[in-house]
């Protein structure tokens, strides 16, 4: 009898060795040197450089069987994560991929308050409450936070025409509730100027500039249209100057507050010829401003060039 079973297991062996020739020795897991730059290509590719999912987003889908669902089903997929992360079962690692989830099917879906979970989730990835472990800042992930934070809220809080940004507090949908928004508007006076607009300039391409400054943090850069509060004598801010200014959307113990229906914020407006830093959960962290973005939006008035040009020629200048 052992005989028997030991030539049964030698005949299959040898059977499965033979396939394994007949598959051209093929083996389900393969490695082939290719281009440097492909690689790094492949292993950063993200929501915003790629318009996909990161690979370590991808990792948390399949480690909860939800990949094939989040292709399908993203709002499905969506609360499903949401429900781990709320009941305790997940940490960091679910957290930012609901945001970076979140703000693909809001790109895809131009559902307004999926940008503002991608924001929340990203705030809650970066900032969690005391006795959690913030995110390292070597790891990639933590500067595709403060960018999906950012671009959470200039789409969140976008007019409807996307033109400019509505920074007013009030409440908000949410995929998993509300968001009820706190906002001081006296932040938009300053000295004898009242912001009238705001523009998002993160994502704006600039030419004609040969250098291109901006200040990484955390934050939405935005431009600032202002006018007079009162009569201006003297010298004045010219009427097509723009003011660099940063958005910040904050919330107390964020992860306890994704287990709530009705989360609660507060949303500042900073600008950056005043503060270059905030606190947040008890450290100083830099804002995100775009200086060149903003002069770039008054030097692209062609009514400016226009009356420069005239004045030049004409000698009144």
């Amino acid at each position: 009898m052992i005989q028997f079973t030991t030539r049964l297991v030698a005949r299959r062996t040898a059977c499965a060795i033979g396939l394994l020739f007949l598959a051209g020795c093929a083996t389900p897991v393969s490695v082939q040197r290719v281009d440097a730059h492909a690689v790094h290509r492949e292993l950063t590719a993200n929501v915003l450089t790629a318009d996909e999912l990161s690979n370590s987003t991808r990792n948390v889908l399949r480690r909860w069987v939800l990949s094939e669902r989040y292709d399908s089903d993203p709002e499905g997929a969506i609360a499903a994560l949401h429900a781990i992360v709320v009941d305790g079962s997940g940490d960091e690692d679910e957290v930012i991929s609901l945001a970076e989830m979140a703000f693909l099917h809001a790109e895809k879906s131009h559902n307004r308050p999926y940008y503002l979970a991608a924001a929340v989730y990203a705030f809650t990835f970066l900032f969690p409450e005391k006795g959690l472990e913030p995110p390292s800042p070597y790891d990639p992930r933590f500067r595709l936070a403060a960018d999906l934070y950012s671009r959470g809220i200039t789409s969140g809080f976008a007019s409807a025409d996307g033109s400019t940004v509505e920074i007013k507090g009030g409440r908000y949908e949410l995929p998993f509730g509300t968001l009820d928004v706190a906002f001081d508007p006296s932040v938009l006076e300053w000295h004898n100027r009242r912001i009238v607009t705001l523009a998002p300039i993160a994502d704006i391409e600039i030419r004609g500039l040969a250098n291109h400054y901006r200040h990484a943090g955390i934050g939405a850069p935005l431009a600032a249209t202002t006018q007079p509060i009162v009569a201006e004598r003297g010298m004045q801010v010219a009427l097509r100057a723009r003011l660099p200014m940063t958005a910040l959307l904050r919330l107390d113990a964020p992860r306890r507050q994704l287990a709530q229906k009705d989360l609660h914020a507060e949303l500042d407006l900073y600008n950056a010829y005043d503060v270059a830093t905030t606190t947040i959960a008890g450290q100083p962290v830099p804002l995100e401003t775009d200086e060149t973005a903003t002069l770039a939006y008054v030097l692209s008035s062609p009514e400016l060039w226009d009356r420069e040009l005239k004045a030049f020629f004409s000698g009144t200048q």
